[in-house]
């Protein structure tokens, strides 16, 4: 392409010339200023300018093409070397030169009436006077006749436009004559669209009759109750009772109607750590609980530091090792039900009691002398293998008798991974890389049956130096989240924790969206599952995009997960004979800010239900004292409490019940 308001052998001679451009914003335009421009033998120079409008104001043209202006302030015509071109050109063309305008060419005319003379300005447009003429009509519904309010009419190429008022008619003026193609569109109708001729000075009828789809589901919201490791199916009918296509798809959405979703990798929470460790190696999360692993400052025993949800420090454990090394574990992990860690080339299990608190070794396996002792390690659920190694080493994966099963000399600065069964291409080892303290935190995934890798996030860490990483959604059950684990030798540790991705394990969806037809339906499977998931009460939205008058349709999903037993819509006061002693659990379970403890009594007898902290100390009581046979309900009140892990135990005649509770504001 050239656009080329004097196209000579011009030069840039002495401190007066030279070649500027400005950018006007405010008013749309684009400058370039040829000031004082000589001729090849430094004589004759010329001063001109080219300008280009942005489509803006009087400037806006209905092909989108922008203005051009060549203005001429002093103009001197040479004809430059013998060998050249005599003379200047002036003009416009496309990049192939088949086409173009051409305004002046070897042109020496420099008098009044030539084409490129002083004071000249030339503008260069597709705005030009055009005949046209006009398209009027309605727009009505095909089905019981009435009309459309706030339908848009509009030309293909959106040249001329406007929407129908409330008796559905509209009005198209000034529009260019010849052909176009009309579209009648707009919210809950399917659009419509016919070749037109516009004749000059004319006005066209063009009525409109448009069919419009609806949106139904037979049932309005999802509820239903499974037990732990459980799954269930509902199925959801999706019809259309309107007149014309429905076209709909759906997710799931866990914020809800007017909720903005966060971003992916957004840092939910950090929090620095407070044991009085200073060198923190590993971190899990653990039922209910941050794990870290530390040196004890060098000092044998080694550690294990317990943290709530908020971040708090709860207890210090000696790590459960007979023959320690210095450092103790690095990176630590869990499958659920133990914690594992690494020393002197030994793989340590341990067990967490929850009602008693104490931590205890239960195992230990002696691993292959190659692997020596591992600063990252991480379980792989779906083998029931670990995945462990070295930095700048490679990684190899370990059965639980200590057998290596595979090995990949990764030759990477692997400092800490973690494994991901969910992620939607297969590579579900997560690893993380920090090529120099201090550096942002690369993460990367890992095809465990090929090895390949490639990178998912950058995110900054602040300086620290990354130790290990973690993820889980046991913090919240509808999202995965990264825990990091980083150190310094400035400040204290900390820990800060990263939204990925949603967690959809306990709801997928056997159909993604599609098509219906006028009177037509189809069923969509929500296939809901408790596996892995506590006992509470999870709750998210189904959302339904489609073409009909109301596009988005919301509908809540809320599964309960108990032990099993049944769940009893009576109250206190209510003296029906029971059958037996039945302690029927806590509803809901992460809870905010109350819960209800249930349960059944065959007979009169004192019943004790008492709330503790994590630290053992008793922060409420429920009842104590003596209730008649019936049912009865509870209430717990965490008004008054900080969120975290609280331990519920309850009495009643036969029944003793230990339960952990959650307040999760």
């Amino acid at each position: 392409y050239m656009i080329a308001p004097y196209w000579d052998d011009r030069r840039v001679s002495g401190a007066n010339s030279g070649i500027f451009q400005y950018y006007d914003e405010p008013n749309g335009r684009y400058i370039i200023e040829w000031y004082s421009v000589a001729d090849i033998f430094n004589g004759s120079p010329n001063t001109f300018q080219m300008i280009i409008y942005d489509q803006l104001g009087e400037n806006v043209t209905i092909s989108g093409d922008a203005n051009i202006l060549f203005q001429y302030e002093d103009v001197n015509h040479t004809s430059g070397d013998s060998s050249d071109n005599p003379y200047m050109t002036v003009g416009v063309e496309n990049g192939d030169q088949s086409d173009g305008l051409e305004i002046a060419y070897w042109d020496s005319d420099d008098s009044p009436s030539g084409n490129i003379t002083n004071g000249r300005a030339i503008l260069i447009t597709t705005l030009v006077s055009l005949a046209s003429g006009s398209v009027s009509g309605n727009v009505n519904y095909q089905t019981g006749g009435g009309p459309v309010e706030g339908a848009t009419v509009r030309t293909s190429d959106w040249g001329y436009y406007t929407t129908t008022n409330a008796d559905g008619d509209y009005d198209l003026v000034g529009v260019i004559t010849g052909p176009h193609l009309l579209i009648v569109e707009g919210a809950g109708i399917n659009p419509v669209s016919e070749e037109i001729e516009v004749i000059e000075d004319e006005t066209l009828i063009r009525n409109f009759s448009v069919t419009a789809p609806q949106f139904a589901t037979d049932v309005a919201e999802i509820d239903v109750t499974l037990q732990l490791d459980d799954s269930a199916v509902s199925t959801v009918v999706i019809s259309n009772d309107g007149d014309g296509r429905l076209t709909w798809e759906v997710e799931v959405d866990r914020d809800g109607p007017g909720a903005v979703a966060d971003e992916l990798w957004n840092l939910d929470d950090t929090f620095p750590l407070t044991s009085g460790e200073e060198s923190h190696r590993g971190v899990t999360f653990h039922k209910g609980f941050y794990w870290l692993a530390g040196s004890n400052n060098g000092s044998n025993p080694n550690g294990l530091y317990r943290y709530d949800i908020e971040g708090n420090h709860v207890q210090s454990y000696p790590q459960p090792v007979p023959n320690p090394t210095l450092n103790g574990f690095s990176g630590i992990t869990t499958d659920g039900e133990y914690l594992y860690g690494v020393d002197d080339n030994i793989l340590y299990e341990m067990y967490y009691d929850e009602v008693s608190f104490d931590l205890t070794m239960t195992s230990e396996v002696l691993l292959p002398d190659v692997i020596g002792n591992t600063p990252y390690l991480t379980y792989d659920k779906d083998n029931d293998i670990f995945w462990m190694g070295r930095i700048s080493s490679s990684m190899y994966a370990v059965s639980r008798t200590g057998v290596i099963l595979q090995v990949y000399n990764t030759g990477m600065n692997i400092v800490a991974n973690s494994y991901f069964g969910e992620d939607p291409d297969g590579y579900d080892l997560y690893i993380a890389l920090q090529p120099t303290i201090g550096d942002d935190l690369r993460v990367m995934k890992m095809d465990p049956f090929t090895g390949d890798t490639m990178t998912v996030a950058l995110l900054p860490v602040d300086g620290y130096r990354v130790k290990d990483i973690h993820l889980t959604y046991q913090m919240d059950p509808f999202f995965w989240s990264l825990i990091v684990l980083e150190n310094t030798f400035m400040v204290e540790d900390r820990v800060e924790v990263f939204e990925f991705l949603p967690n959809q394990g306990w709801m997928n969806l056997s159909r993604s969206g599609g098509d219906i037809l006028p009177g037509e339906n189809v069923s969509m499977d929500v296939n809901l599952a408790s596996l892995d998931m506590p006992e509470g009460v999870y709750s998210s939205w189904l959302r339904f995009n489609n073409n009909s008058i109301t596009p988005e349709v919301y509908m809540p999903v809320t599964v309960t997960v108990d032990d099993g037993a049944a769940t009893l819509a009576v109250h206190e006061d209510q003296t029906v004979q029971p059958l037996e002693w039945t302690f029927n659990g806590v509803y809901p379970n992460p809870f905010n800010p109350t819960a209800t403890v249930s349960f059944t009594m065959k007979e009169a007898a004192v019943a004790k239900a008492m709330l503790y902290n994590v630290l053992g100390q008793q922060v409420a009581v429920l009842v104590d004292g003596e209730l008649k046979a019936g049912h009865h309900q509870l209430t717990i009140n965490g008004n008054n409490l900080a969120s975290g892990v609280y331990f519920l135990r309850f009495q009643a005649g036969p029944l003793q019940e230990t339960r952990k509770v959650v307040l999760m504001r």
